[in-house]
C-alpha cells in the first residue's frame, strides 16, 4: 500500500467478522430493506473500488448541539429507562443538557465469553425523530449499528426510515424493521448496516416507530419503562481528502505489571523468555530508562492515554475520595489521545481487562474508547482479546483507527499455564532470577500473544504501515528489601505493586516501531508515560494539547537526537519521588503507613525521604540521605516544584498541594 494507507499501531490484531466491534455473521433480530439509491448490509457497493482508499469517519452524534429531536411528550418531560447496569452518562457528549439524558454509553454483559462491551449511542423513545446535519455535500456512506429495546414492557416490532434532504430534494434512501429485546437478553450486538448517502444530502432525518398498532414509546413520559431505539455511533464515511495529513493508526499494547528488566535489553539476569516482545524490540527505539508516572493501574492506564500527570488532570488524587468530582473532570475536556482522535476522523476501539476503564466503578474514568470490550477472567482471556483486536483491525483496514490491547498477565494470581511455566523453567536452568518463576511463566504467556498480534498484523500486510507501542501500567516488587505492610491499603507490597515508588514498581518497557521510520535503537533517553500520547500525536501530525505534561519523543526516534534529562517525577497516594542526574528522593508524606526493609534506619513518624544513587545503584538497596543531605534539599525543592506547577497547570483542582 501506498503512503496514504499508512497506520500506527496501539497493539491491535483481526480476522474479518467483525465491524465497528459487532459479529458479521451473526444472525440479529434486524431486516434491512433498501430503496435502489441505498445499500443496506455490511458491504457497500463501492467498497472494492475504494479497497485502497483510507476513509475518514465523521462521528455525527458529535454534531447533536445542532441537531433536533423530536420525542413524544416533549424533550423535557421524556425519559430514558433507570437502568444504570446496561445504560450510563456519556461523559463526552457534546449535545445541549436536556439533549444529554438521551446520549449514552451502552454497556452490553457477553456472560458466554465474560465480556463486557461499552459504546456511545443514542437512546430515545420510540415516535422519536432525529434530524442531523450532513454539513457538505459529496455523498459517502453511512454506518450505524441498530437496535430496539423494551423495558418493563412486552417485545413489539420497530421500523427505521431514512431519509435525506438538500438542494431542494427530499429522498427516501432506506428503511429497515427490528424486533424488541431487553439488554440483558442481548447476546452480540446486530450487524452494522450501511447507507450510501446522495451527493446534494445535506440533512439526515431519521424516524423510529412501533409497527402495528398500539402505543409507541415510553407508556407514560418519563416513567422510563416502554420500547427505546439504540443508534450506535452513527458515521459518516468518506475519502480522506487529498490535502489532509493521513497519518497512521495506532496499536497501544499494554501489559499488566511488566517489569522493564525481565524482556529484551534490559534482561541481564537469563536467557529470554519473551522472543516476540524482544523482536519488537529489536525492530524499533527502545528506552531502558522507561518510567511510569503512577504505582497503580488506575493511574497508570488514565496517564498513558492523556498525555499528562494525574495532578495535572485534576485526576484520581485523595481529592476524589470524598466524593464523585468526574462531571467536573470531564467538563474540562480532558486530554484523552481516544477523543482527540475520535474527532480527527478515527475509529478507536480497546480489547482490555480493566474494569476501572468503566463509568460504574467508583473511581473510574471512562476513556473515550468508540467500543470498549473488556474481559473479566484472569490471563486465560488472552486469546479471546487478541482475537477481538485482529478482527477489528481486519474490519477497519481502509479506516484510521488507534486500538489498545491490555493483557493481564504477568499480574497476580502468577498462574501462569503449564506449558509456558515448564518452557521457562527449561530455558532459565540453572539461573536464579530474582522475579518469582510463576511471575516468568506469566511473562512467556504473554509473550506468545503478542506474538499472535505481530503476526496478524503482518498477515494483514500493515506491519510496515503501522506504529507499534508496548510498555507496562506498573512494574513489580520481587526484591525483599522493597518489602513492607500497608495498614492503608492492607497489603505487603513484596510480589505486589501499589505500595512503593521503587523502580520495581516504577520501571517499565517504553518501545515503539514502526519500520522505515523509526530507527532500530536503544536510547538512553529518559522516557515516561506522559511522553507516549504527545509522541503518538506528533508522529500522526497533529498537535499537542498545551494542557500535557509530557515531551514527544520523536526527535529520538526519527533521528536519533538525544534529548536533555528533565526529571521524570512520580507520585501514589502518599508519596511523591522525582530523579534527575543519577539521583532519586522519594518522600514519605505524614500520611504514609511504610517502612521498607531498606529504609528502616530513616523511616519514622511524620515526613521523612530516602535517597538512593540509582545510576550506581539501580536496584535501589543503597539508602544514603544522611550522608547527602544538600542532594536531599534540592530534590525536595524539586518535587515541591513539579507538585506547584502540576495542580496550577491543572486549574488548581483540589487542596494546594
Amino acid at each position: 500500500m501506498g503512503a496514504a494507507s499508512r497506520i500506527v499501531l496501539v497493539l491491535t490484531c483481526s480476522l474479518v467478522s467483525i465491524v465497528h466491534g459487532t459479529c458479521l455473521a451473526c444472525d440479529g433480530p434486524l431486516q434491512a430493506r433498501s430503496s435502489p439509491s441505498s445499500v443496506a448490509g455490511t458491504t457497500s457497493a463501492s467498497a472494492s473500488a475504494e479497497a485502497e482508499t483510507r476513509l475518514r469517519t465523521t462521528h455525527l452524534l458529535d454534531r447533536l448541539a445542532r441537531a433536533r429531536l423530536d420525542i413524544p411528550g416533549g424533550i423535557g418531560k421524556a425519559s430514558v429507562p433507570q437502568d444504570g447496569k446496561h445504560l450510563q452518562p456519556y461523559w463526552f457528549s457534546q449535545g445541549l443538557e436536556e439533549q444529554k439524558k438521551f446520549h449514552r454509553r451502552v454497556i452490553l454483559n457477553f456472560p458466554d465469553e465474560a465480556l463486557r462491551d461499552m459504546r456511545e449511542a443514542l437512546v430515545i423513545p420510540l415516535g422519536s425523530r432525529v434530524t442531523l446535519p450532513v454539513d457538505d455535500s459529496g455523498g459517502g456512506t453511512l454506518a450505524a449499528v441498530h437496535l430496539v429495546a423494551h423495558s418493563g414492557g412486552k417485545a413489539r416490532k420497530a421500523t427505521w426510515r431514512y431519509v435525506c434532504h438538500g438542494a431542494g430534494k427530499e429522498s427516501e434512501i432506506g428503511t429497515l424493521d427490528a424486533e424488541s429485546v431487553g439488554l440483558g437478553q442481548v447476546r452480540t450486538w446486530p450487524a452494522e448496516t450501511r447507507f450510501e448517502l446522495p451527493s446534494w444530502c445535506l440533512q439526515l432525518q431519521v424516524d423510529v416507530q412501533a409497527a402495528g398498532d398500539g402505543p409507541a414509546g415510553m407508556e407514560k413520559p418519563g416513567s422510563g419503562k416502554g420500547l427505546y431505539a439504540v443508534w450506535q455511533d452513527p458515521r459518516l464515511e468518506r475519502p480522506f481528502a487529498a490535502v489532509e495529513n493521513r497519518g497512521y493508526n495506532v496499536l497501544f499494547i499494554v501489559v499488566d505489571a511488566l517489569r522493564s528488566d525481565v524482556v529484551g535489553v534490559h534482561n541481564t539476569e537469563f536467557p529470554s523468555i519473551s522472543p516476540a516482545i524482544d523482536a519488537l524490540e529489536k525492530s524499533g527505539t527502545t528506552f531502558p530508562q522507561g518510567f511510569a508516572n503512577g504505582n497503580t493501574t488506575l493511574l497508570s492506564m488514565n496517564t498513558l492515554l492523556l498525555g499528562a500527570h494525574p495532578r495535572a488532570m485534576g485526576f484520581l488524587t485523595l481529592y476524589w475520595a470524598g466524593q464523585d468530582r468526574r462531571p467536573n473532570f470531564y467538563q474540562a475536556r480532558p486530554t484523552y489521545i481516544t477523543r482527540i482522535l475520535h474527532e480527527a476522523g478515527y475509529v478507536t476501539f480497546g480489547a482490555t481487562h480493566n474494569h476501572l476503564y468503566f463509568p460504574g466503578y467508583k473511581f473510574g474514568a471512562d476513556p473515550a474508547f468508540d467500543v470498549l470490550q473488556d474481559s473479566g477472567r484472569e490471563s486465560t482471556d488472552h486469546p479471546l482479546l487478541v482475537r477481538r483486536a485482529l478482527e477489528f483491525m481486519e474490519a477497519h483496514k481502509n479506516h484510521r483507527f488507534l486500538v489498545q490491547v491490555n493483557l493481564i498477565a504477568p499480574h497476580q494470581p502468577y498462574a501462569p499455564p503449564q506449558e509456558s511455566l515448564e518452557h521457562v523453567k527449561t530455558t532459565l536452568g540453572k539461573s536464579k532470577p530474582l522475579a518469582d518463576i510463576r511471575y516468568l511463566g506469566e511473562v512467556n504467556w504473554v509473550d506468545r500473544h503478542i506474538d499472535l498480534l505481530v503476526r496478524g498484523l503482518a498477515d494483514l500486510g500493515l506491519d510496515e504501515e503501522t506504529v507499534v507501542l508496548l510498555t507496562s501500567d506498573h512494574g513489580e516488587v520481587m526484591d525483599i528489601a522493597h518489602d513492607c505492610y500497608s495498614v492503608r491499603d492492607q497489603h505487603r507490597s513484596f510480589h505486589l505493586h501499589g505500595v512503593t515508588l521503587y523502580d520495581e514498581e516504577l520501571n517499565v518497557p517504553i518501545m515503539f516501531s514502526l519500520p522505515g521510520l523509526i530507527r532500530p535503537q536503544v536510547s538512553d533517553v529518559v522516557a515516561e508515560h506522559v511522553d507516549i500520547v504527545p509522541t503518538l500525536l506528533d508522529l500522526l501530525g497533529l498537535p499537542v494539547d498545551p494542557r500535557m505534561t509530557g515531551r514527544s519523543l520523536k526527535p529520538v526516534l526519527v533521528d536519533g537526537i538525544p534529548l536533555p534529562d528533565d526529571g521524570a517525577f512520580a507520585e501514589r497516594w502518599t508519596t511523591r519521588t522525582y530523579r534527575e542526574g543519577g539521583y532519586k528522593l522519594l518522600l514519605h508524606t505524614a500520611k504514609d503507613d511504610i517502612c521498607p526493609t531498606v529504609a528502616s534506619k530513616v523511616c519514622k513518624e511524620g515526613e521523612w525521604v530516602e535517597l538512593y544513587h540509582v545510576a550506581k545503584d539501580p536496584r535501589e538497596r543503597h539508602e544514603i540521605s544522611r550522608q547527602m543531605p544538600d542532594k536531599v534539599k534540592e530534590l525536595r525543592e524539586k518535587i515541591k516544584h513539579w507538585r506547584q506547577t502540576l495542580w496550577e497547570k491543572g486549574g488548581k483542582v483540589g487542596p494546594n498541594p
